[in-house]
């Protein structure tokens, strides 16, 4: 329940944000995301709800659709999560829909002849093969 009883809650005004955790010095804590992205099925850039990633930094793979490459991205990083999008479920034939990242390139035939290589998003409709659709990630 929000508010006093019997309050409406529709007078009360929201937490305002953290601007990020900050150690003494003023530096971004340990944990805080380095970048994120909304990438689109066609594999553009939101760059409205991105931060340090851009349409310069996502390749699509034409050979497997579903495949996204992330390279020459500004920063360094020792993770990444990614999560469907699902405001869009028409790509997917099972609601079931699946997003993978692959850190470097572990295999040889998917983002041939790019260089710098950083990650791989591969997303799947839960089935066998990869279909394209949005996601969203957050780089740690």
């Amino acid at each position: 329940m929000f508010g006093r009883p019997g309050q409406d809650h529709r007078d009360l005004r929201g937490c305002r944000a953290s601007r990020g955790f900050r150690d003494p010095a003023g530096r971004r804590a340990a944990g805080a995301a380095v970048a994120y992205a909304h990438v689109h099925a066609d594999g553009t850039v939101d760059a409205a709800n991105s931060k340090n990633v851009t349409a310069a930094n996502v390749t699509t793979d034409a050979s497997f659709p579903g495949a996204y490459c992330f390279h020459d991205l500004p920063f360094s990083f020792n993770n990444a999560v990614v999560s469907v999008d699902w405001s869009d479920l028409s790509h997917f034939a099972d609601p079931m829909g699946i997003v993978q990242f692959a850190l470097k390139n572990p295999t040889s035939n998917v983002c041939v002849n790019m260089n710098d290589i950083q990650g791989i998003v591969f997303t799947s409709d839960g089935g066998v093969g990869f279909i394209p659709h949005a996601f969203f990630i957050i780089f740690n």
